[in-house]
């Protein structure tokens, strides 16, 4: 894993406020991943370090602490963090690589392109205007003749917020 990594941290008010921010940037290189094999050699797949992918994002912490004296203090944080994750590569020959079968027509894949983990699934057939297409003889939902992508499982950001109540030394979060 090679990569960059920005961070500032400000403190205002003897440390009231407080503002901690950081943006990275990480290539991780020489995954190991399953690439396949000719079945003439008496196996299917071998394990190599060949596969590829980034992840790059931003962290943001706001903290204060908005009362304080002698026996309690008050103290509040809230954070903000936004990831993303992109195959660049596998192993020679392979587009994608099941990562986790979820169901069994579903699982979580490394897919050249796409987020490390991406669902991808069997899916409805649906009109240009996104609505589905169902047969007029079961009622059912009709079904694309290819697997797609069906979700990306990890949030487009996290938020957190937190207090926490500290009393003679004794805390509650």
């Amino acid at each position: 894993v090679t990569g960059n990594e920005v961070g500032l941290d400000l403190r205002f008010f003897n440390g009231r406020v407080n503002i901690d921010l950081t943006y990275y940037n990480q290539k991780t290189t020489n995954a190991l991943v399953y690439r396949p094999l000719a079945r003439s050699s008496g196996f299917d797949q071998v394990v190599s370090n060949t596969g590829e992918m980034v992840n790059k994002g931003i962290e943001l912490v706001l903290s204060g602490t908005p009362y304080k004296n002698d026996k309690f203090a008050w103290d509040i944080s809230l954070n903000f963090t936004k990831n993303t994750s992109e195959v660049l590569a596998l192993a020679e020959g392979v587009d994608e690589v099941d990562v986790e079968a979820a169901f069994v027509s579903i699982g979580s894949y490394a897919i050249v392109g796409e987020p490390y983990g991406v669902f991808y699934g069997t899916k409805w057939k649906r009109n240009d205007a996104g609505e589905l297409l169902i047969n007029p003889n079961t009622g059912l939902p009709l079904i694309e003749d290819q697997r797609g992508n069906i979700g990306n499982p990890f949030p487009d950001w996290l938020l957190g917020f937190r207090n926490t109540f500290t009393y003679k030394g004794v805390s509650l979060t």
